[in-house]
């Protein structure tokens, strides 16, 4: 059983939705992210903001206390795929959208959001991202090949930064049958994702947003891109460090190709792993 605290203040807050749409913002020790992006947001839509909060210890409750927003605390980190469905599940609303802290969306996106999910209903629909170095990347992302997986394990572990704009070019590195929603932002009927039964809560972090896609088209539904720019200043939203991050990365992906490309390819990329994740360990320990 998930124990779980809710925080609103009725009085500070109007009745009535300016949209039928729950903003849900799940943050882990986001303090140094998350007033920035509830800034970003205008006044008018922070009554559809609902904060997951996994059992921050950095004061990052204590600023979303400031913006007096709806927040739920969990009794501990249940990583971002199951703190992400309790929103959805105590959401009301006809849409949700999934927001990273560390993103800051412009006055029209969750307007343009909510009306292409109106228009193209069944469908998940994102934006385009933008990061600091104002390097413009698309939400609508291509399926996930074998090909890429072990690439993707390469430059993760090992950097190759120029890696990437070769291998996009080869036949079979992305499948492009199917596409999933970038995690970082993207809008869904509430209904239709409670129906796939939410993000796949085997992943503890990365990942859930392929897993979502690739159940969307099989259930028929597509990833449609709409006209808006949103911020996303990458890893900021949580203060995990390097290795963490890494660390849940390789194990996310081990996992998804154990599931849809079998035990072989699992076992490859854990031991591309291995000595990345051996050479943290011996950092950390000098």
């Amino acid at each position: 059983m998930i124990a779980i605290n809710q925080h609103i203040d009725n009085r500070r807050l109007p009745c009535a939705l300016p949209l039928d749409l729950s903003i849900i913002i799940v943050t882990y020790n986001s303090v140094g992210a998350i007033g920035t992006c509830l800034s970003s947001i205008a006044p008018d839509l922070r009554p559809c903001i609902l904060i997951v909060d996994n059992c921050s210890t950095d004061g990052t409750v204590d600023i979303v206390n400031e913006f007096r927003v709806r927040c739920i605390t969990t009794s501990r980190n249940f990583g971002y795929g199951q703190a992400a469905n309790i929103g959805a599940k105590v959401a009301s609303t006809r849409y949700i959208s999934f927001l990273n802290p560390d993103c800051e969306p412009d006055r029209s996106y969750f307007h343009r959001g909510v009306k292409t999910l109106h228009d193209h209903p069944g469908n998940c629909a994102v934006p385009r991202r933008v990061g600091r170095k104002n390097i413009e990347t698309r939400g609508i992302q291509p399926g996930y090949s074998r090909m890429k997986l072990f690439f993707d394990m390469i430059i993760t572990n090992y950097g190759l930064p120029r890696l990437p704009r070769y291998l996009n070019n080869l036949p079979g590195y992305h499948d492009h049958s199917w596409s999933w929603p970038h995690g970082a932002g993207f809008f869904i009927e509430r209904r239709l994702f409670l129906d796939m039964h939410g993000f796949c809560q085997r992943y503890f972090m990365y990942m859930e947003d392929v897993e979502l896609g690739r159940e969307l088209y099989r259930r028929g539904g597509r990833v449609i891109e709409f006209d808006s720019t949103l911020l996303h200043l990458e890893t900021e939203g949580s203060t995990i460090s390097a290795r963490d991050r890494c660390r849940h990365l390789n194990t996310a992906r081990c996992l998804y190709a154990r599931q849809y490309h079998g035990r072989l390819l699992a076992c490859i990329l854990k031991m591309i792993a291995l000595p990345a994740e051996a050479r943290h360990l011996r950092r950390n320990k000098g």
